[in-house]
């Protein structure tokens, strides 16, 4: 079938730089829901349509012929710690789709073979003991044959952390006197294991205790993640801030951005540094800025991730934390400024919603676009209290990596809607994907979208209901249009139609045929952002 040319907003005359042809595009704008070539002049969509466009500006244009393949636009994940991730990806030795313990050693000899002998060889996380055929975490003595004498340091989540002997020596750690919070994991014999255990914060400071690359190091470790984002068809992330991220760690960032070496378009917000002083330096912070900034390529949104330090990662908040919570809070919305806010469970909903409640009182939430990520576990009614209130939602793939007994302990309904992806659509609420990576979860978007579409752990217990399971447009939706709106970026973002960004991937393999069980390793074939190829196969 051959498509009629569209073409809003732009004239024909004006000229194409490329022009990518035959083609399967999903452009996800109602104007045009498929096409099969599109032409971009600089940085924006000229036009969709079919043939007609390669006749037009065919002459004059670079051809990128797509080979038949499925382009959509450019992945947008909403929850990614992609600046901290990114600070530390050259030292890395990811384990992402390693199944055997062998195949993931491998991957740290061939980061000891290409670092020097005193570098430190990271394992940063986004991996689970589950992915293993043998279903345990490396032992000392693998670590140990894959990087002799290395100093080796290999975090699970946020609970555990392998550290080598040369690491341990180079960080001054006795297995006698452990840092407060954490505890030596001891063999049969009593001897350390190599493993150190303990709680979120303990371990987020072990993290701390390790070198920070030098500037020019740490710009060209983000450009290389920013790199590998764009080889999955990712072009644009939110980052929430977090553990193990001060403010002078996005300096990289912005001298990236200064250099004009951005492939991915960052939205971030900032944390908290210091407990008991959250509100001096979000308003040191709000009066700096100014309010939200609008660049295209790095744009900050506001308070994020760890907003107090009484309402992170705490069970049983208390008046004064819920108090503490809503001043900052207040704070932003007066600025004009977003807030993200990390609550992994309902459990303990009720202290923000609370919070939340007080504050929609004064504030249009909604305008402000606050949003709630993670609660892996929420109930439609929990997700339906927070659309009233007018907050958003950030849904990850955390439940991909769920241990079984993390699942044991979820009654039968609660497996189910786990998380309730479908039920918060069908109530219109506004709901945005990513990953959650790099600590807890791989950064590989396809992954999170077949466990969009399954539901399946990695080992491939299924999880959510029927019901639950979202069909794989609706899923592509939520990590395009529905990301981009947390970033005031849906006009600009998330859809191929005349006037927006050129931000699009060409897939391996087509994402709307190939079975739910091989979504997971689709590819970018060629990635674009703002009209620049920012990955190309070979």
């Amino acid at each position: 079938m051959r498509l009629a040319l569209v073409c809003a907003g732009a004239s024909l005359a004006q000229g194409a730089d490329v022009v990518i042809f035959n083609a399967r595009v999903t452009t996800l704008d109602p104007a045009r829901p498929a096409a099969e070539a599109v032409a971009i002049a600089g940085e924006r969509i000229l036009a969709v349509g079919g043939e007609e466009l390669v006749r037009a500006h065919g002459a004059g244009a670079r051809l990128i012929d797509a080979g038949g393949r499925r382009v959509v636009p450019g992945l947008v994940d909403s929850h990614i710690h992609a600046i901290r991730g990114g600070l530390s990806f050259a030292s890395e030795a990811r384990f992402e789709g390693a199944r055997t313990i062998e195949e993931a050693m491998a991957r740290v000899r061939a980061a000891a073979a290409r670092t020097p002998p005193d570098a430190w060889i990271l394992v940063g996380g986004g991996w689970t003991p589950e992915q293993f055929a043998e279903g345990r975490r490396p032992n000392a003595a693998e670590f140990e044959a894959a990087a002799p004498g290395r100093r080796l340091y290999a975090q699970l989540f946020y609970r555990a952390a392998y550290v080598s002997p040369a690491g341990l020596a180079a960080l001054g750690l006795d297995a006698q006197a452990p840092p407060p919070g954490l505890a030596f994991e001891r063999g049969e014999t009593g001897a350390p294991s190599g493993w150190i255990v303990g709680g979120v914060d303990a371990v987020a400071g072990l993290w701390d205790r390790l070198p920070r690359p030098g500037a020019e190091a740490a710009r060209a470790s983000l450009r290389a993640f920013f790199s590998e984002l764009n080889a999955h068809g990712v072009t644009a992330v939110i980052d929430p801030g977090g553990h193990n991220l001060a403010p002078q760690d996005y300096a990289p960032l912005h001298a990236l951005r200064a250099a004009g070496e951005m492939s991915v378009r960052v939205a971030y917000f900032m944390s908290a540094p210091e407990a008991g002083r959250e509100a001096a330096f979000f308003t040191r912070l709000a009066q700096e800025r100014g309010g939200r900034s609008d660049d295209p390529w790095l744009r900050w949104l506001g308070f994020g991730e760890r907003v107090t330090f009484g309402m992170y990662n705490v069970e049983a908040p208390t008046a004064q934390d819920v108090a503490d919570f809503e001043r900052v809070a207040r704070l932003a919305a007066r600025h004009d400024l977003a807030v993200t806010v990390h609550w992994n469970s309902q459990r303990n909903l009720g202290a923000l919603l609370g919070a939340m409640e007080s504050l929609a009182r004064d504030h249009d939430l909604a305008r402000l676009r606050w949003s709630v990520a993670h609660l892996h576990d929420a109930s439609p009614s929990a997700i339906a209290r927070l659309h009233g209130l007018g907050l958003g939602w950030l849904s990850q793939n955390a439940l991909h990596f769920a241990a079984p007994a993390f699942l044991r302990g979820l009654s039968a309904a609660q497996r189910a809607a786990a998380p309730p992806l479908a039920s918060a659509l069908a109530m219109g609420a506004r709901v945005g994907a990513g990953t959650d990576a790099t600590r807890v979860m791989t950064y590989h978007p396809f992954v999170a979208l077949q466990w969009m579409l399954d539901g399946r752990t990695v080992e491939g217990a299924a999880t959510r209901a029927a019901e639950e399971l979202l069909p794989r447009e609706q899923a592509l939706r939520l990590w395009t249009q529905g990301s981009a709106w947390f970033a005031f970026a849906e006009r600009e973002w998330g859809a191929l139609a005349p006037g927006r960004f050129a931000d699009l991937a060409i897939l391996s393999e087509d994402y709307f045929e190939v079975p739910v069980a091989r979504v997971g390793a689709i590819r970018a074939w060629l990635t674009m952002a703002g009209g620049r190829v920012v990955h190309a196969s070979p």
